[in-house]
């Protein structure tokens, strides 16, 4: 599990995007994100920035596909509040595990959708979007 608190501006990074979710995923990591975009001010036009939409997607991407989730406090100011959100959902976090009749270490990406429900009601689940069905890498200096 992984909290990035960002504004999700891509400043200099070695990485796309797309490889930082590929990575996740094949590391099994969920990460939540916390967006620092300040969304109290607008833009003279009356149109929001669109670097922060570019960021704020970006972040929403990132843990979204890795079955985490995303907070969006829209300033500052609410952000030091905001961080009570993540803690509970993390903290009211299942682990549920399951392996496919025919299960195959194709070392591929396999897709899964988990739903929920109670009483007749659909539950919100963070979850992985699906896996990689691969051997674990061994350590080369530890056998």
């Amino acid at each position: 599990m992984l909290v990035v608190i960002s504004d999700g501006q891509d400043n200099s990074s070695k990485s796309t995007l797309k490889q930082a979710v590929g990575r996740a995923q094949q590391g099994e990591v969920a990460i939540y994100t916390v967006s620092t975009m300040d969304r109290t001010h607008e833009e003279p036009s009356g149109h929001e920035d669109s670097s922060g939409l570019i960021g704020d997607h970006a972040l929403k991407t990132l843990s979204e596909l890795t079955g985490g989730s995303a907070f969006m406090p829209g300033s500052v100011h609410g952000l030091n509040g905001s961080l009570a959100d993540p803690q509970q959902v993390i903290h009211g976090r299942y682990f549920v595990s399951y392996k496919p009749s025919a299960f195959e270490l194709d070392g591929r990406y396999h897709a899964i959708d988990i739903k929920a429900e109670k009483e007749g009601r659909k539950l919100t689940v963070y979850a992985r979007k699906g896996y990689y069905a691969s051997r674990p890498q061994l350590n080369p200096t530890n056998p």
